[in-house]
Protein backbone atom coordinates (compact mmCIF):
# COMPACT_ATOMS: atom_id res chain seq x y z
CA UNK A 1 0.00 0.00 0.00
CA UNK A 2 1.34 3.58 -1.01
CA UNK A 3 2.17 5.88 1.91
CA UNK A 4 -1.27 7.96 2.85
CA UNK A 5 -2.09 11.78 2.38
CA UNK A 6 -2.93 12.70 5.39
CA UNK A 7 -5.12 16.05 5.93
CA UNK A 8 -3.81 18.79 7.61
CA UNK A 9 -5.38 18.11 11.07
CA UNK A 10 -4.58 14.52 10.92
CA UNK A 11 -1.11 15.21 10.25
CA UNK A 12 -0.42 17.56 12.79
CA UNK A 13 -1.62 14.90 15.42
CA UNK A 14 -0.11 12.14 13.65
CA UNK A 15 2.48 12.57 11.80
CA UNK A 16 3.86 15.39 14.04
CA UNK A 17 3.05 13.92 17.10
CA UNK A 18 5.39 15.14 19.64
CA UNK A 19 5.82 11.76 21.28
CA UNK A 20 7.06 10.25 18.03
CA UNK A 21 9.12 12.96 16.71
CA UNK A 22 11.22 12.66 19.91
CA UNK A 23 10.85 8.75 19.41
CA UNK A 24 9.48 8.15 23.46
CA UNK A 25 6.11 6.45 24.34
CA UNK A 26 3.26 8.19 25.89
CA UNK A 27 4.78 7.14 29.44
CA UNK A 28 7.79 7.69 29.35
CA UNK A 29 8.93 9.13 32.83
CA UNK A 30 8.75 12.89 32.45
CA UNK A 31 12.77 13.24 33.69
CA UNK A 32 13.79 10.81 30.58
CA UNK A 33 11.25 12.74 28.78
CA UNK A 34 13.73 16.03 29.39
CA UNK A 35 17.12 13.57 29.14
CA UNK A 36 15.78 11.99 25.55
CA UNK A 37 14.81 16.09 24.58
CA UNK A 38 18.16 17.32 25.73
CA UNK A 39 20.20 14.78 24.31
CA UNK A 40 18.80 15.03 20.81
CA UNK A 41 18.39 18.51 20.77
CA UNK A 42 22.79 18.25 21.45
CA UNK A 43 22.86 15.71 18.52
CA UNK A 44 21.04 17.90 15.99
CA UNK A 45 23.28 21.24 17.07
CA UNK A 46 26.12 18.14 15.56
CA UNK A 47 23.53 17.43 12.37
CA UNK A 48 23.38 13.31 13.88
CA UNK A 49 19.74 13.13 13.99
CA UNK A 50 19.21 12.27 10.47
CA UNK A 51 19.69 8.74 10.64
CA UNK A 52 18.58 8.38 14.62
CA UNK A 53 15.94 5.70 14.71
CA UNK A 54 13.18 4.45 17.47
CA UNK A 55 10.84 2.15 17.82
CA UNK A 56 8.19 4.83 17.74
CA UNK A 57 9.07 6.39 14.29
CA UNK A 58 6.16 4.64 12.37
CA UNK A 59 7.11 4.49 9.46
CA UNK A 60 3.60 4.15 7.87
CA UNK A 61 2.79 7.73 8.45
CA UNK A 62 4.55 10.46 6.56
CA UNK A 63 7.97 11.27 7.35
CA UNK A 64 9.33 14.13 9.91
CA UNK A 65 12.55 15.64 10.84
CA UNK A 66 14.28 16.06 14.21
CA UNK A 67 16.28 19.45 13.57
CA UNK A 68 16.50 21.46 16.32
CA UNK A 69 13.37 23.72 15.75
CA UNK A 70 11.48 20.15 15.24
CA UNK A 71 12.80 19.10 18.45
CA UNK A 72 11.86 22.40 20.18
CA UNK A 73 8.45 22.54 19.02
CA UNK A 74 7.88 18.75 20.12
CA UNK A 75 9.17 19.65 23.50
CA UNK A 76 6.30 22.20 23.67
CA UNK A 77 3.91 20.34 23.00
CA UNK A 78 4.68 16.73 24.87
CA UNK A 79 2.00 18.29 27.69
CA UNK A 80 -0.74 18.27 25.99
CA UNK A 81 -3.42 15.34 26.31
CA UNK A 82 -4.39 16.12 22.39
CA UNK A 83 -0.89 14.69 21.47
CA UNK A 84 -1.21 11.93 24.11
CA UNK A 85 -4.63 10.71 22.68
CA UNK A 86 -2.64 9.96 19.77
CA UNK A 87 0.52 8.02 20.99
CA UNK A 88 1.94 4.73 21.83
CA UNK A 89 2.81 3.49 24.75
CA UNK A 90 4.16 0.10 23.58
CA UNK A 91 6.17 -0.10 20.17
CA UNK A 92 4.77 -3.68 19.05
CA UNK A 93 1.82 -1.67 17.89
CA UNK A 94 3.78 0.45 15.27
CA UNK A 95 3.79 -2.81 12.78
CA UNK A 96 2.36 -1.75 9.72
CA UNK A 97 -1.50 -2.96 9.29
CA UNK A 98 -3.75 -4.65 6.17
CA UNK A 99 -7.05 -4.61 6.30
CA UNK A 100 -7.43 -8.34 7.58
CA UNK A 101 -4.99 -7.14 10.46
CA UNK A 102 -7.37 -4.15 11.07
CA UNK A 103 -10.44 -6.49 11.14
CA UNK A 104 -8.95 -9.27 13.67
CA UNK A 105 -7.76 -6.36 15.92
CA UNK A 106 -11.93 -4.75 16.22
CA UNK A 107 -12.54 -8.52 17.36
CA UNK A 108 -10.53 -7.53 20.41
CA UNK A 109 -9.58 -4.52 21.27
CA UNK A 110 -7.28 -5.18 24.45
CA UNK A 111 -6.22 -2.06 25.09
CA UNK A 112 -5.54 2.16 23.84
CA UNK A 113 -2.89 1.32 22.02
CA UNK A 114 -4.77 -1.82 20.13
CA UNK A 115 -7.44 1.01 19.58
CA UNK A 116 -5.50 3.42 18.49
CA UNK A 117 -4.12 1.31 15.73
CA UNK A 118 -7.04 0.88 14.09
CA UNK A 119 -8.54 3.62 14.89
CA UNK A 120 -5.16 5.49 12.70
CA UNK A 121 -5.56 3.20 10.04
CA UNK A 122 -8.95 3.87 9.27
CA UNK A 123 -8.79 7.52 9.33
CA UNK A 124 -5.49 7.32 6.80
CA UNK A 125 -6.51 4.75 5.08
CA UNK A 126 -9.94 4.91 4.80
CA UNK A 127 -10.53 8.83 4.31
CA UNK A 128 -13.83 8.02 1.88
CA UNK A 129 -15.64 5.70 4.28
CA UNK A 130 -15.65 2.50 2.48
CA UNK A 131 -15.25 0.33 4.57
CA UNK A 132 -18.63 0.48 7.23
CA UNK A 133 -17.96 -3.14 8.18
CA UNK A 134 -14.74 -1.41 9.83
CA UNK A 135 -15.91 1.85 11.19
CA UNK A 136 -19.30 0.31 12.70
CA UNK A 137 -17.03 -1.68 15.51
CA UNK A 138 -14.70 1.10 15.71
CA UNK A 139 -17.32 3.09 16.60
CA UNK A 140 -19.56 0.43 18.53
CA UNK A 141 -15.77 0.79 20.51
CA UNK A 142 -15.75 4.79 20.96
CA UNK A 143 -19.17 4.29 22.78
CA UNK A 144 -17.98 2.05 25.36
CA UNK A 145 -15.08 4.22 25.83
CA UNK A 146 -17.04 7.72 26.16
CA UNK A 147 -19.76 5.87 27.82
CA UNK A 148 -17.30 4.54 30.70
CA UNK A 149 -17.25 5.48 34.20
CA UNK A 150 -14.62 6.13 36.08
CA UNK A 151 -14.06 2.86 37.70
CA UNK A 152 -13.66 1.92 33.87
CA UNK A 153 -10.78 4.73 32.46
CA UNK A 154 -8.35 2.32 33.53
CA UNK A 155 -9.10 -0.14 31.44
CA UNK A 156 -10.07 1.73 28.20
CA UNK A 157 -7.41 4.72 28.94
CA UNK A 158 -4.45 2.43 29.90
CA UNK A 159 -0.70 3.60 29.87
CA UNK A 160 -1.53 6.99 28.77
CA UNK A 161 0.76 8.35 31.96
CA UNK A 162 3.83 8.05 33.64
CA UNK A 163 3.58 6.63 37.28
CA UNK A 164 4.89 10.45 38.34
CA UNK A 165 2.29 12.59 36.64
CA UNK A 166 -0.48 9.76 38.67
CA UNK A 167 -1.33 11.44 42.10
CA UNK A 168 -3.86 8.83 42.91
CA UNK A 169 -6.60 11.57 42.68
CA UNK A 170 -7.60 10.31 38.76
CA UNK A 171 -6.97 14.01 37.85
CA UNK A 172 -4.78 13.01 35.00
CA UNK A 173 -6.75 10.65 34.03
CA UNK A 174 -10.03 12.62 34.18
CA UNK A 175 -8.41 15.37 31.49
CA UNK A 176 -7.60 12.81 29.56
CA UNK A 177 -11.02 11.53 29.45
CA UNK A 178 -12.31 15.00 28.48
CA UNK A 179 -10.20 15.70 26.39
CA UNK A 180 -10.68 11.84 23.98
CA UNK A 181 -14.38 12.80 24.63
CA UNK A 182 -13.80 16.53 22.55
CA UNK A 183 -11.55 14.99 20.18
CA UNK A 184 -13.28 11.96 19.10
CA UNK A 185 -16.69 13.20 19.55
CA UNK A 186 -17.30 17.03 19.45
CA UNK A 187 -20.59 18.52 20.26
CA UNK A 188 -23.25 18.83 17.15
CA UNK A 189 -23.32 22.57 18.34
CA UNK A 190 -19.44 23.17 17.76
CA UNK A 191 -19.47 21.96 14.19
CA UNK A 192 -22.14 24.77 13.16
CA UNK A 193 -20.08 27.44 15.09
CA UNK A 194 -17.20 26.30 13.32
CA UNK A 195 -18.22 25.22 10.07
CA UNK A 196 -14.86 24.90 8.83
CA UNK A 197 -14.40 22.27 11.42
CA UNK A 198 -13.63 18.97 10.02
CA UNK A 199 -16.15 17.25 11.68
CA UNK A 200 -19.48 15.93 9.94
CA UNK A 201 -22.30 14.94 11.87
CA UNK A 202 -23.63 11.57 10.18
CA UNK A 203 -27.25 11.33 9.50
CA UNK A 204 -27.92 7.93 11.25
CA UNK A 205 -31.04 6.55 12.73
CA UNK A 206 -28.26 4.50 15.40
CA UNK A 207 -28.36 5.43 18.79
CA UNK A 208 -25.00 4.60 19.36
CA UNK A 209 -23.11 8.50 20.04
CA UNK A 210 -19.78 6.89 18.45
CA UNK A 211 -21.33 7.26 15.81
CA UNK A 212 -20.70 10.38 14.88
CA UNK A 213 -16.89 9.47 14.50
CA UNK A 214 -17.91 7.56 11.49
CA UNK A 215 -17.44 10.96 9.46
CA UNK A 216 -14.84 12.83 12.11
CA UNK A 217 -11.06 13.69 11.68
CA UNK A 218 -10.08 15.29 14.94
CA UNK A 219 -9.86 19.27 14.64
CA UNK A 220 -6.44 21.24 15.75
CA UNK A 221 -8.08 23.76 17.99
CA UNK A 222 -9.25 20.79 20.11
CA UNK A 223 -5.92 20.66 21.34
Amino acid sequence: MTRPSLGITAMELFACNPFRVLGIAVDTPTADVTLTYKKLLDMAAKGDTADYETPYDFDFLPPFSRSEKDLKTAYAKIASNGYRCFAFSDPIFSASLNIDDVMLNLRDISCYDCFLRCYMWLITNDRDFEEPELWIPLCQYIDKMIMSSPEQWDKYFDHRFPQDMLDGSMSALRSFYATFCDIILPEASSDQDHPDSPFLPVHSESTHSGFHAYQNIPSSNQL
